[in-house]
């Protein structure tokens, strides 16, 4: 072997080896259970009708701190009834405008904005009502008051990201004036007489919920294995609930639990290819499940397996928490506990949550336990009317020495035996006498 073809064969060899052994980008997602929800292809702007109680027009009371009171009821527009909602829930409609929050124009002056604790949900009736009450201290004299309203409608147009879509829009009441005089005036009228129409509950709830995660290697490809139990209180009247959950390409092995009664379940994006799930790395299909809740409270769990894809660099995987639809003002708040076990060796572990309007990454606090570092815990905390964290995005690089499969690990050994000898050849090389001259090579003896 000369040098030119040893140099080569050197070459060669570690080209092959970073060939074999070099590390790549994982995408893929998953998330929360969510219910299956009808939106119209536009908003509905009809203005909500508000109706005070308290005080009433010209009315004189004799005292600085007064009642407000009044009520909000839904336009029947705002109720939406397809086919879907038919198919899986008859008789029932998917409410898809809201009241996000109100506040009161008291003499001019506005106070601050109060969280109306209201909910795109699912309900039997299309005449559901908000009550609101507060109390007002005010000075002696004449007073103007106005009621406003933030309200937003939710819709949905094809492939479009970050659905639901919504607007917001406002709605105000007329001009009231009333009167406060001083103790010895006279005597006010008879009290006014309140509606009992109950507050609107959240439908849903969800303070905690647990997702654990293992990544490992079968047969040389990477898979993810995902378990989420999700404790859901419920506080509406149908006992049988249409659910969906997004699921990231060629995920297999799905099984769906409620409390201890395995669920059967549909791909909803193959009977309807429009019902797509946007996240910050694509558009995932669904998958539908019935859930008969029975008592106002249950557990549902998810097994599901997945490959992880390979691109350029890093693995990432995220889950898409979708925790909006369970937070209200009664609960007003939601920690998912993510335990994140990894079996193979890594390194440069960054973990973001991804902003769901603009798909920003923000670092998130983790711990890692173990000698080395073998499992990942994250906390993430969502609170009602603060912005939201958003996606959990977690991504890491393969150790050096941890190849991807086993059949990497032979031609990675293999490579390194070729160079060895391809080194030993050299020193021989060199060492080697000169050659003999053509006259003097002889046969060998056999």
């Amino acid at each position: 072997m000369n040098k030119a073809a040893a140099l080569l064969l050197v070459f060669t060899s570690v080209l092959l080896i970073f060939m074999i052994t070099g590390t790549l980008l994982v995408n893929s997602a998953e998330g929360n259970m969510m219910p299956l929800l009808w939106y119209p292809d536009k908003p509905d702007t009809t203005p909500p009708q508000i109706t005070i109680y308290s005080p009433l027009p010209n009315q004189t009371f004799a005292s600085t701190v007064i009642l407000l009171n009044f009520t909000v009821t839904k336009p029947t527009t705002w109720f939406s009834k397809t086919n879907y909602s038919e198919d899986y829930m008859p008789g029932t409609f998917y409410c898809v405008g809201r009241v996000v929050s109100y506040n009161y124009s008291l003499d001019g002056n506005e106070s601050q904005n109060i969280p109306a604790g209201d909910l795109f949900h699912l309900a039997s009736s299309p005449n559901e009502t908000l009550i609101f009450s507060s109390n007002l201290s005010l000075p002696i004299g004449a007073h103007n008051l106005t009621i406003n309203l933030e309200c937003q409608s939710g819709y949905y147009l094809p492939f479009e990201a970050n659905w639901p879509l919504s607007v917001t829009f406002y709605e105000q009441s007329p001009v009231l004036s009333f009167f406060v005089t001083n103790l010895s005036g006279p005597t006010p009228p008879s009290s006014p007489t309140f509606p009992t129409v109950p507050v609107i509950a959240q439908q849903f709830s969800m303070p905690e919920e647990q997702v654990n995660y293992t990544v490992t290697q079968i047969n040389g490809t990477m898979w993810s294995k995902i378990d989420g139990a999700y404790p859901i209180m419920y506080a509406g009247k149908e006992t049988l609930i249409p659910m969906v959950y997004p699921i990231p390409p060629e995920t297999n092995n799905i099984s769906i639990w409620i409390n201890n009664s395995q669920l059967s379940w549909s791909n909803f994006t193959e009977t309807n290819p429009k019902a797509l799930h946007h996240t910050g790395i694509g558009d995932w299909s669904e998958i539908l499940t019935l859930v008969n809740v029975g008592s106002g409270s249950f557990v549902l769990r998810i097994h599901y397996e997945h490959p992880l894809q390979v691109i350029n660099g890093s693995y990432v995987f995220l889950y898409d928490l979708n925790i909006q639809e369970y937070l209200s003002a009664a609960c007003n708040s939601s920690v998912a506990h993510f335990t994140i076990a990894m079996d193979v060796n890594y390194t440069n572990l960054k973990v973001n949550t991804v902003d769901p309007e603009t798909e920003t990454l923000k670092p998130i606090e983790y711990v890692t336990l173990g000698d080395k570092n073998e499992v990942v815990k994250v906390d993430e905390v969502s609170e009602f009317g603060k912005t939201l964290p958003g996606d959990l995005l977690v991504s890491f690089s393969l150790a050096k020495m941890n190849d991807i499969g086993t059949l990497s690990v032979v031609f990675a050994a293999t490579s390194v035996t070729i160079v060895a000898v391809v080194v030993a050849a050299l020193v021989y090389w060199k060492k080697r006498k000169p050659p003999l001259a053509h006259s003097e090579l002889k046969p060998e003896t056999v």
